[in-house]
């Protein structure tokens, strides 16, 4: 049977048996006392143990194991442990504690990894869901995934029609996100007028329409929105509708991210 802190109750007459490694039950020898209370004492170290950051995992990024200080014979809802992961997780890295089923390790309920959320050396605490097949969800709260991306050379309008690709992060198809950028636009012939959207390709979160005033005078346009499991990459994409002479400029200021990206996710 499941042993240690989580499974004592909040009844006291239920804890007579709930932990086989304790005796208090009724009528019990005096002599037995002691080691009882011992044995109340060690479990609460065994479980200050495995909740306390000095876990280590073993296996592979795709499969980690870890053995518990309450070496858990079966999975229990509530079961909570801190680890120390030995090398970064991959998208679909599971959990095994003292030699039970895997089970997978999630940030957020139900929704798989990205890949690399918990870095090698770092430190997780985890608690153990039933829901679905069961899975490991981590307590701390998530640390922000931030993908950037900038240009790293001009981008040609060379249709009026047609909108062109410029910025844009590779943020995967999983979680809630924030996307901003901005890009620097500029026409070589004249003033012009350019249109933009924020999107993945499908669904556009944010749009604009700027002028500039004159020949290579430049104009900067930004977006920002969320967006839920996207279905591709996140980007900024622009036309020129005045003109084929258009560019989004990577570099006019010298500084290499005058047209970039930034999703964040947030959920």
């Amino acid at each position: 049977m499941a042993v240690g802190v989580q499974v004592w109750s909040q009844t006291p007459a239920n804890n007579a048996t709930a932990d086989s490694n304790i005796n208090f039950a009724e009528g019990q020898a005096p002599s037995s006392v002691n080691d009882s209370c011992r044995s109340l004492m060690a479990s609460v170290a065994r479980w200050n143990n495995d909740n306390k950051g000095t876990l280590v995992t073993s296996g592979t990024s795709a499969a980690f194991t870890v053995v518990t200080n309450q070496v858990e014979s079966a999975l229990t809802a509530g079961f909570t442990i801190a680890v120390q992961f030995h090398i970064s997780n991959d998208a679909s890295a599971t959990l095994t504690a003292d030699g039970l089923t895997a089970k997978p390790l999630r940030v957020y309920p139900g929704v798989a990894l990205a890949g690399s959320e918990m870095g090698g050396g770092s430190v997780h605490k985890f608690t153990y869901s039933t829901t679905g097949t069961g899975e490991w969800i981590r307590q701390s709260p998530p640390a922000f995934t931030i993908i950037k991306n900038s240009l790293s050379g001009d981008v040609s309008l060379s249709n009026i029609a047609n909108y062109f690709d410029g910025p844009s992060a590779a943020q995967g198809t999983t979680g809630l996100w924030y996307v901003s950028g901005t890009v620097t636009c500029l026409d070589t012939a004249g003033a012009a007028q350019f249109h933009g959207k924020l999107w993945d390709g499908i669904t556009v979160v944010d749009s604009a329409a700027i002028s500039s005033n004159g020949g290579s005078a430049p104009i900067c346009l930004s977006l920002s929105g969320t967006i839920s499991n996207p279905a591709a990459n996140m980007r900024i994409s622009v036309k020129d509708v005045t003109a084929a002479t258009g560019l989004i400029k990577f570099n006019l200021t010298g500084n290499s991210l005058d047209s970039s990206v930034t999703a964040v996710r947030i959920g």
